[in-house]
C-alpha cells in the first residue's frame, strides 16, 4: 500500500499538513517526510512535532535516520522507562504471581493507568471475569489497544481513554471492582497525593474487601563506604593538586544509579526508612523519623544507598535492590562528610519526606 494511502492527512498536525500533502505526491515520500520533521520540528507549536514523529514511526519503514530524527521529539514525553519497565522481569514476575494467586473467575479488575496493557492482559490471562483499564495518553492508549487486540483479549478487557480520576461506577465499571492494579511508582518513595488518591479509589471504585496490587510501599537503605559513589555527585578537595571545589556549587543532593550497582563496602544491614500502606487512613505526605544503623564492618560511611520495596497481598515483593537490573533505579544520598565507623557502632540518620521528595541526612546530635 502506498504511503499516500496509509497516512491520513487529517492525522497530520496542522503545521506539517500542507508540506506533507505535497511530499506524499512524490514517488518515494519517506525521505522527504523525515526531512520535514527535522526542518520544521523545532518551530512547530505544542506537541505537534511529537505527534508527527510518532505518526512517521507508525507508518514509514523503520530506518536509522527516522529513529534519530524522531528521537528528540519523542523522548521528552515518553522516556525510556516505558521500554525498561516492560523488560523488568522482577517487576513482571511480582505482578504475575500476585494475579495468579488472587484472581478468580468472579474477580472484576480495574487498572489505573494501562500503559502497554501488560498488567491488564496478565489479569485477564489469570482468569478475571473482566478487566476495565484506563489510559489518558492517546498514543499510549492506542498502543495498549493494539497489544490487547493482537493477543486476542479484546473481549476480556475494556480500555477507556481517560484519566483514572474520572473513572466512575455505572459509567465505566458495571459495579465496584474486587481488585485494583496500579503502578504509581516513585524511585524515592511516594508519588504526589498518594493518600488522597487511594482514599478516593477505596470510597468510590472498590468493594470493602478489594485487593490493591501493590498495597504497601516502603523505602529501604544501608550505609556504604564506596568512595566512587561520591564521584558521581561532587568533586574532591583537590584534583591534579588543584582546588576546583567551587564546581560543587552544582553538586546534587542525591543521584539515581542504573543497576546493578557494584557495592564493595557495605557497612550495615538494610533498614526500612519509611513505609506506607495504601489501605490505611494515614497521610504520609509529611513524615520525619530517625533510623539507627549498626555498623557491620569497619570503614568510612560516605552515605546511604536507598531503594524501594512494593509489597503485594499474596506475599510477593518487588524491590529494585542494588544488585539487580531493574527499571526503577536505586539512589545514593551522600553525607556532608565521611563518618568513621567500627563494627558495632551506631549511626543515626534523619529521614524526612514530603508527598514528592525524600531527604536523608545525618541526624543532628541532641544537646546533652
Amino acid at each position: 500500500m502506498p504511503l499516500s494511502d496509509r497516512i491520513d492527512l487529517d492525522q497530520v498536525p496542522p503545521s506539517f499538513r500542507p508540506f506533507a500533502e505535497a511530499i506524499l505526491r512524490q514517488d518515494d515520500p519517506a525521505p522527504g517526510l523525515i526531512r520535514l520533521l527535522g526542518t520544521l520540528g523545532e518551530k512547530a507549536p505544542g506537541g505537534e512535532a511529537r505527534d508527527f514523529a510518532l505518526l512517521l514511526r507508525r507508518t514509514l519503514p523503520q530506518s536509522a535516520r527516522l529513529d534519530r530524527v524522531s528521537e528528540v521529539y519523542i523522548r521528552d514525553k515518553y522516556p525510556l522507562w516505558y521500554i525498561r519497565a516492560i523488560n523488568d522481569r522482577h517487576r513482571n514476575t511480582a505482578y504475575r504471581q500476585a494475579l495468579q494467586a488472587l484472581v478468580t473467575p468472579d474477580t472484576l479488575v480495574v487498572e489505573a493507568g494501562a500503559g502497554s496493557g501488560l498488567f491488564a492482559m496478565l489479569a485477564a490471562r489469570a482468569g478475571a471475569s473482566h478487566v476495565y483499564a484506563c489510559e489518558n495518553d492517546p498514543h499510549v492508549a492506542a498502543i495498549a489497544r493494539a497489544n490487547i487486540e493482537n493477543n486476542g483479549l479484546t473481549g476480556r478487557i475494556t480500555l477507556y481513554e481517560c484519566r483514572y480520576q474520572d473513572l466512575r461506577v455505572g459509567e465505566h465499571l458495571p459495579r465496584r471492582a474486587d481488585l485494583l492494579l496500579h503502578e504509581f511508582v516513585n524511585p524515592q518513595f511516594l508519588v504526589p497525593r498518594m493518600a488522597s488518591m487511594f482514599k478516593r479509589f477505596r470510597a468510590e471504585l472498590l468493594t470493602p474487601a478489594a485487593r490493591i496490587l501493590p498495597h504497601r510501599f516502603a523505602t529501604t537503605g544501608m550505609l556504604v563506604g564506596d568512595e566512587w559513589l561520591l564521584d558521581s555527585i561532587r568533586v574532591p578537595a583537590l584534583v591534579e593538586g588543584l582546588d576546583v571545589s567551587g564546581i560543587n556549587l552544582f553538586a546534587s543532593a542525591g543521584i539515581t544509579l542504573a543497576g546493578p550497582v557494584p557495592i564493595e563496602q557495605p557497612l550495615s544491614a538494610a533498614r526500612t526508612l519509611a513505609e506506607f500502606d495504601l489501605l490505611s487512613e494515614e497521610d504520609p505526605s509529611h513524615g520525619s523519623r530517625t533510623v539507627e544503623f549498626e555498623a557491620t564492618a569497619d570503614g568510612y560511611a560516605v552515605g546511604i544507598l536507598q531503594w524501594v520495596r512494593h509489597d503485594f497481598p499474596d506475599g510477593s515483593t518487588y524491590e529494585n535492590r542494588p544488585e539487580l537490573a531493574c527499571n526503577w533505579w536505586p539512589a545514593f544520598w551522600p553525607f556532608p562528610h565521611p563518618v568513621p565507623l567500627a563494627v558495632g557502632d551506631t549511626l543515626a540518620v534523619r529521614v524526612e519526606n514530603t508527598d514528592t521528595e525524600l531527604f536523608i541526612d545525618l541526624d543532628a546530635p541532641s544537646d546533652g
